[in-house]
């Protein structure tokens, strides 16, 4: 008997030690996801379906969720001398655990990957608080120029890209505004991007003056 109970007790402390290597184990991982995202904020309700996203004057939404050194786009058809795409940007959330920093825009492309000229917004490692606004030119990917930074906050951010028949880029980013030649491109897209990050491009219109 004396044999028996004690069976039964090494059996109930093994049980319950692995009920609690489990927790720890489960708690652990929970933490290691929390420190590699940083949740800025809640998304606005969806206005529309980026899967039928279309220029003209309907708005549009696009809930741009990138995971850490990964890369999701949108594509919209435009074209014309005189393109145009308006709309709003708000950052849901960080993901900072990768060698890509977070990274979102809006611009406009043609057929091939570069020339893409336009918005592009990004966080340094050593200033993770702050929001940085650049205009991107016609060269590679590190051709761009910042002209305005902001807190990190998931407060909608308004943004205007204008580009005219003449290769003169205009970009507004809320209160900042800012120009710049990028010579003749033939644009076929506006392209909508993150990359680790999520952001909610909603309101979004695109089209182009004849």
């Amino acid at each position: 008997m004396e044999h028996g109970l004690l069976g039964q007790d090494a059996s109930v402390t093994f049980i319950a030690r692995c009920i609690i290597v489990k927790l720890i184990f489960v708690s652990a991982c929970v933490f290691l996801s929390a420190c590699s995202a940083i949740t800025v904020g809640q998304r606005a309700p969806e206005q529309g379906n980026s899967s039928r996203f279309e220029a003209g004057s309907r708005t549009n939404s696009f809930d741009c969720n990138a995971g850490p050194g990964k890369y999701t786009e949108l594509n919209a058809a435009t074209s014309g001398p005189n393109a145009w795409v308006t709309g709003f940007m708000q950052v849901l959330t960080l993901r900072t655990a990768s060698a890509w920093p977070p990274d979102a825009g809006v611009v406009f492309a043609g057929t091939n990957q570069l020339p893409r000229v336009g918005l592009e917004s990004f966080v340094l490692p050593d200033k993770p608080a702050t929001l940085q606004i650049a205009v991107r030119g016609a060269g590679s990917a590190a051709d761009h120029r910042v002209f305005a930074s902001v807190p990190i906050s998931d407060s909608p951010i308004r943004f205007t890209l204008r580009l005219s028949g003449t290769g003169q880029l205009s970009l507004s980013v809320g209160d900042a505004a800012t120009s710049l030649s990028v010579g003749s491109i033939d644009i076929t897209r506006m392209n909508l991007y993150c990359s680790s990050v999520q952001v909610y491009f909603s309101d979004v219109q695109v089209g182009s003056d004849k």
